[in-house]
């Protein structure tokens, strides 16, 4: 006989799944150190995390937090190190809230979105699609789900976009396009992460696209 939580999720055992809707009920998970816990309200989640912080500090060690906030924003985890966040938290134990926002912010620009990387204030696709001329290049979209259930769409950016992303960090083992026309012609960035700019339907096998989005968190 199978139980059915009440957003579908099966399990064998009723009391299985009993502690995964109690879990569910609960508005904040915070695991640190190889162990979860759980809290219904947000004071005492801050509370937790600005104590185990302070362990951190005093012991001189650091460590990886996660914090996940159930309800609508269920599933959306955000990741950080203690030393991350060391001048967001106060001398005391207690942390405001415009403080905990900050760590949040902070924080989640390391939101990991499968098949891309944050790249300065972009996410770059992981991988190039070889072959492919500027004007299919610029063609390109793919719709992504965040963590956050929201979604984005991802295209060729421009020269201009990808210009703010540092040289070391735009660069990739192949060349790509940037939706960006010049004199007839169309600039891409170098596997170096130079721009140039070449023949609108040049394409070959060791580049090509790269799609990516502005980092929406």
């Amino acid at each position: 006989m199978k139980y059915v939580a009440d957003d579908g999720t099966p399990f064998d055992t009723e009391k299985e799944c009993a502690e995964y809707e109690e879990k569910l009920a609960k508005k904040y998970v915070v695991r640190h150190n190889g162990k979860e816990t759980i809290f219904s309200d947000e004071t005492s989640a801050k509370r937790f995390i600005a104590d185990r912080l302070h362990d951190c500090y005093n012991d001189g060690i650091v460590r990886s937090f996660e914090f996940e906030r159930s309800g609508k924003t269920r599933g959306f985890i955000v990741e950080f190190d203690s030393d991350e966040v060391a001048e967001f938290v106060p001398a005391h134990y207690k942390i405001s809230s415009e403080k905990f926002d900050k760590i949040f912010q902070l924080s989640a620009k390391k939101v990991k979105i499968p098949g891309y990387t944050l790249h300065g204030d972009y996410y770059l696709s992981d991988n190039v699609i070889i072959n492919t001329t500027w004007e299919d290049a610029c063609k390109m979209r793919q719709i992504i789900d965040l963590p956050n259930g929201k979604k984005v769409l991802a295209h060729t950016l421009s020269k201009e976009e990808l210009e703010s992303v540092p040289k070391e960090e735009r660069r990739t083992r192949g060349w790509y396009w940037t939706s960006s026309p010049y004199d007839g012609k169309a600039w891409y960035v170098g596997n170096i992460g130079i721009f140039y700019f070449d023949t609108a339907d040049s394409k070959d096998y060791i580049g090509g696209a790269r799609l990516g989005f502005k980092n929406p968190f």
